[in-house]
């Protein structure tokens, strides 16, 4: 899915097949609750309810990661309570592809984001 959703493939017919091999046993099991564990997948939620039907609910983790997000903030004292924040962004990957990206995650662009090489962590 992650690819498709790179490509701003959100819905169609290759979505819906692609779907379906992925939830027709999760389907037939009846399953009521499917989360959407990963930060692509809520992109998919009109394409999941139709394959899946109504009657499954959908958990989207980035709404309670963003929440928890929120809480933390909150507790400590660093919640933006007035006015616009501002944004920074940077990236392990290729910056040009999170500038494209960032719209489709977060309904607008976030600026240029720089790129940055994580040390080893051991």
């Amino acid at each position: 899915m992650v690819p498709l959703a790179e490509e701003g493939r959100l819905d169609g017919p290759v979505v819906d097949l692609v779907l379906k091999g992925y939830l027709t046993s999760l389907k037939r099991l009846r399953v009521g609750t499917l989360i959407l564990g990963c930060t692509h997948y809520p992109l998919f939620k009109r394409a999941i309810k139709r394959v899946m039907g109504d009657e499954v609910s959908l958990v989207d983790s980035a709404e309670t990661t963003a929440a928890a997000v929120e809480d933390a903030l909150l507790r400590e004292g660093l919640l933006r309570t007035h006015g616009r924040g501002g944004i920074k962004c940077y990236a392990t990957d290729i910056p040009r592809h999170f500038n494209r990206l960032s719209g489709l995650f977060f309904g607008e662009r976030l600026g240029r984001a720089a790129r940055v090489t994580l040390g080893d962590a051991a």
